[in-house]
């Protein structure tokens, strides 16, 4: 291992406890250290006999305070940012959570070279060539990401613990993506004429990937890989909404150029009913990266066209040919069944049944039983072909040994079979 730029430790005196009594002063190496991320820069004095830390002085003094962003697709916002010094402001702040940090990667793919973006007047319009407007929409995003599910879901940050939520925008040369990569967010400038991918709704759906990362864990793949993207565009969405709600709508990305649709997925050529038309059979499927992984970003529009219908409610025929009549119940509510489904009951390899199960669940949790809640997610799972509709009673599939009688009611306990289904 290649270690560069390594400090150099200046031999001094010091006394841990700061006075001048001669027999606490200690030989020491100093050390000026900077780390990058978290960011930090100190003087060390490590004893020089035992190795012990015996202080460090921080060297950065910062102070978070508003700014104005004039962001590449969302207007003028307000974000946090961090006041180092007169006339001098770094795209990072440590008022939400661990700290909500935003990185230049200046087109490389090394990670340890990539920098602050800094500001001196506080007023973000670094609008040219380098298109840093867009690096001030992945941080005003980061920042509603986490406002977002701290006020709806009272979750600190994607682990439920502060976990820092860092973007890198500028990452790679022509890289027309947008990723969470299991630490951190980056985004790449596009190629050709296309913008970064710094979005609202796109930003938010890259943190949702954290947050599912430290809930259910979703494998990325088949139908546990489509129910992982679908929250990603479940929240994004969500997200859009309580930060921009005159200009939330159904479609991801769309301020750059839309790539999904969450209430029609077929006008994208996804599927809006499992098994139905553009739905990708996940049977004997083998993942690759030619096939999306068996179809995670396609098959995800079944769960999408869930989530809108319980939103917005809808009626209608399905893919595979069932008509269907759903009530909404509106952002909050839906969004507290799907959070609360993510977040409690799915594990890794979940797929659209067991989404389907425990979002039920999760509404008689929430609303209780026979709940106007608890119809609409199972009449929205119909719809999307998943499950049986609402049934407001006792399924019985047995055989009983007598089949009439002349008193009613009718109480019979000797079965050929014992099941009760409740829908």
């Amino acid at each position: 291992m290649c270690i560069r730029d390594s400090p150099k430790g200046e031999k001094v005196l010091i006394n841990p406890d700061f006075t001048y009594s001669g027999e606490n002063f200690k030989t020491a190496y100093k050390f000026n250290v900077y780390a990058h991320s978290p960011m930090s820069r100190a003087d060390i004095y490590i004893d020089a006999n035992t190795g012990e830390v015996l202080f460090s002085n921080n060297l950065i003094h910062t102070a978070n305070v508003p700014g104005t962003a004039i962001t590449g697709y969302s207007g003028t916002r307000t974000i946090t940012v961090d006041s180092t010094a007169a006339n001098n402001f770094t795209l990072n702040q440590v008022v939400l959570g661990g700290g909500v940090n935003t990185y230049d990667m200046n087109r490389q793919t090394n990670y340890g070279i990539a920098q602050l973006f800094f500001d001196t007047d506080n007023i973000w319009n670094n609008i040219g060539l380098n298109e840093d407007q867009y690096a001030t929409d992945a941080h005003w995003a980061a920042e509603q990401a986490y406002n977002y599910y701290l006020t709806k879901h009272n979750r600190n940050s994607i682990d439920g613990n502060g976990y820092p939520l860092n973007t890198y925008v500028h990452y790679d040369l022509n890289w027309e993506n947008a990723n969470w990569n299991g630490t951190r967010m980056s985004y790449g400038d596009g190629s050709g004429s296309n913008t970064p991918l710094t979005v609202l709704d796109i930003a938010a759906h890259e943190v949702t990937h954290g947050l599912t990362q430290f809930t259910a864990n979703l494998i990325y793949e088949r139908e546990s890989g489509a129910l992982n993207e679908s929250f990603s565009d479940i929240f994004g969405n969500s997200i859009e909404k309580f930060s921009k709600p005159n200009n939330a709508n159904w479609l991801i990305g769309e301020d750059r150029g839309a790539i999904r649709s969450m209430s029609n997925p077929r006008s994208f050529g996804d599927p809006d009913t499992k098994g139905g038309p553009g739905w990708i059979n996940t049977n004997g499927c083998v993942p690759n990266s030619s096939n999306d992984q068996c179809g995670v970003h396609t098959n995800s529009g079944v769960q999408n066209k869930w989530y809108y219908l319980l939103t917005d409610g809808g009626s209608g025929t399905n893919g595979i040919g069932n008509s269907y009549t759903v009530n909404g119940l509106g952002y909050d509510t839906a969004s507290q069944v799907a959070f609360r489904n993510l977040s409690v009951y799915l594990t890794r390899f979940s797929d659209h049944n067991d989404a389907r199960y425990y979002a039920i669940r999760s509404a008689i949790d929430l609303f209780g039983p026979c709940s106007p809640e608890v119809i609409s997610v199972t009449n929205a799972w119909y719809a999307v072909g998943v499950g049986a509709a609402y049934y407001n009673g006792v399924i019985s599939s047995f055989e009983a040994d007598d089949t009439s009688d002349c008193v009613t009611p009718v109480s019979y306990t000797h079965l050929r079979a014992h099941e009760t289904v409740l829908d």
